[in-house]
């Protein structure tokens, strides 16, 4: 099976943006003249947010695929730090991965629930798909402030460095996270676990693989860190 443009990730009682989530990855997929199949991975009997997802999708006819993977129940938190919530991570986005490749599309758009895409995001990253085996997009990973874009060098000893935000261009990384358009060279490589974090995982094994990462700093998406962040403007992008 092939289709242009998978975009999905794992979700978890996310009912709350996914209305809003559908609305910017439509309008964005518009502008860059692309429909979009929808793939997510879940519990599928607890997981709250399945109804939202079916009938969004529905509502545009849109394709979606719906993974289940059983979980025990939780509440919606961040609380990544710890090991057994980055172990389950890797493993809900390999199911994730697993299921794309099935579909085997030119691009897989694996974008976090809590990122609001920019209405240029998705044309602007195509547009470096020559350049780079993985295109990261641009947001911002802390609640305030620009220190924490989503994108980073590492040091000799695997730490997270350079962190600098950066505009108007794309630029090589080691390390995209959030928003990672992959080609199918990408989204063939696995998730690992990291103590940082399962997309520096990846992206180090993306590297061993002698893949090239960028990060498109031309448009910046909404980090969606709180329920009332929803409703507020981030006036670090504008939406």
């Amino acid at each position: 099976m092939n289709t242009p443009l998978i975009v999905g990730c794992p979700v978890w009682k996310r009912e709350w943006i996914m209305p809003a989530w559908f609305e910017h990855v439509e309008r964005a997929a518009q502008k860059a003249a692309v429909v979009p199949h929808y793939v997510f991975v879940t519990d599928t009997f607890k997981d709250t947010t399945v109804g939202v997802l079916m009938d969004e999708a529905a509502r545009r006819n849109r394709n979606v695929d719906i993974v289940h993977f059983e979980q025990d129940d939780r509440e919606d938190k961040r609380d990544w730090p710890r090991k057994g919530r980055l172990e389950l991570m890797v493993e809900l986005r390999n199911a994730l991965l697993a299921r794309v490749r099935e579909y085997e599309p030119g691009f897989f758009l694996s974008l976090d629930s809590d990122i609001l895409r920019h209405p240029d995001a998705i044309s602007s990253m195509l547009e470096e798909t020559h350049r780079f085996d993985a295109v990261g997009g641009k947001c911002y990973m802390g609640y305030t402030g620009k220190k924490l874009p989503s994108c980073a060098n590492l040091d000799v000893n695997g730490g997270m460095k350079n962190r600098h935000d950066a505009d108007g261009a794309a630029y090589p990384k080691h390390v995209i996270m959030a928003i990672k358009l992959m080609l199918p060279q990408a989204y063939a490589i696995d998730y690992e676990y990291s103590s940082k974090g399962e997309d520096i995982g990846w992206s180090i094994a993306c590297r061993r693989a002698g893949l090239n990462l960028g990060w498109d700093a031309k448009v910046c998406s909404k980090h969606v860190m709180t329920r009332e962040h929803l409703t507020q403007v981030d006036t670090r992008c504008g939406l």
